[in-house]
């Protein structure tokens, strides 16, 4: 598929059109944006069907544009630049939570499972996995930085990463679904060699590189419903212009803590200036590694989240 432009004459916040546009229900992957003065060009992977372009034309249409003096820097009494770096994105609000989303009710934040490691001897593996989920469709949300509490530890461990849900699948003959890399399920033209039961389809969406501004590899593209919080009509990108991925198999996304060892009692504040957009379908995984000798210990973590809504 062809890239495609589309061009309008309106000033708009390049920035804050993207996200409004990835928030939509446009399933083609959106390239870049670029603005010429009054002129915007907004670029997508592949040409929209009317139905995407009538979205795009009221997006457009409704965007409102920061004034360029609202633009400036606020300075203070003395006339000089009053600058604040933060990794938040536009709109995003920070958040602190030790507990994630329960992904049955959107409405739920912070009503699913706490990142919390509870080792007890003789009753527990020496590791353990615990799987958080954010409600990251209805509500984006960026990784920013995190806190570990652990208490009676003897050098053991902890490792943070994001991974994708599974969806599962076993072995056909002429389907529409075939496995790439022994991890990707991707498009078959009536000859592929995977069984999967649409109820058991689990979406993975690939967000936009910060740095890049470009998005990875897709498969698959679909619609989502805001009242019933399901998808439907999932439909192949076999050229990888898609903006969903489904997975066969557990892989890290991410690692944002690698095996970090601990000892006794303490606390540790996770520092960084970035930040990382979770896609909907990531996980975020936390494994506990209990060294030596079997013993009683316990950890906790706190993330710092930009989200859309806290509350």
């Amino acid at each position: 598929m062809a890239a495609t432009k589309y061009e309008y004459t309106k000033d708009v916040n390049a920035s804050k059109l993207e996200c409004e546009i990835q928030s939509s229900e446009i399933i083609f992957a959106l390239d870049y944006i670029l603005t010429k003065g009054a002129i915007v060009e907004i670029w997508f992977k592949a040409a929209l069907a009317p139905d995407g372009k009538t979205v795009l034309d009221l997006i457009v249409a409704n965007h409102q544009n920061i004034p360029d003096v609202d633009d400036r820097p606020p300075i203070d009494l003395s006339n000089k630049p009053v600058i604040h770096e933060t990794s938040k994105p536009f709109g995003l609000t920070t958040t602190f939570t030790s507990q994630g989303d329960d992904l049955t009710d959107p409405t739920d934040i912070g009503g699913g499972t706490k990142m919390l490691v509870n080792h007890i001897s003789g009753q527990d593996d020496a590791e353990k996995s615990t799987y958080i989920d954010f409600n990251c469709k209805e509500n984006r949300t960026d990784i920013h930085e995190g806190y570990i509490m652990w208490e009676n530890a003897k050098f053991d461990q902890i490792s943070m990463s994001v991974v994708p849900a599974v969806t599962a699948s076993s072995v056909g003959t002429d389907t529409n679904f075939n496995l790439y890399g022994g991890v990707f399920i991707i498009p078959a033209a009536g000859n592929g060699t995977l069984v999967v039961n649409p109820a058991d389809i689990k979406l993975v969406e690939m967000t936009v590189h910060e740095e890049t501004r470009k998005r990875s590899p897709g498969f698959w593209n679909a619609k989502y419903n805001t009242t019933t919080h399901a998808f439907y009509d999932i439909v192949p990108a076999p050229a990888g212009d898609g903006i969903y991925n489904m997975f066969a198999a557990e892989i890290p996304l991410a690692i944002l803590v690698n095996k970090a060892m601990f000892s006794g009692s303490g606390f540790l504040m996770l520092q960084t200036a970035d930040s990382k957009q979770i896609g909907c379908g990531m996980r975020t995984k936390l494994t506990s590694y209990t060294n030596g000798d079997d013993h009683t210990w316990k950890a906790s973590v706190i993330l710092t989240l930009h989200r859309a809504k806290i509350a």
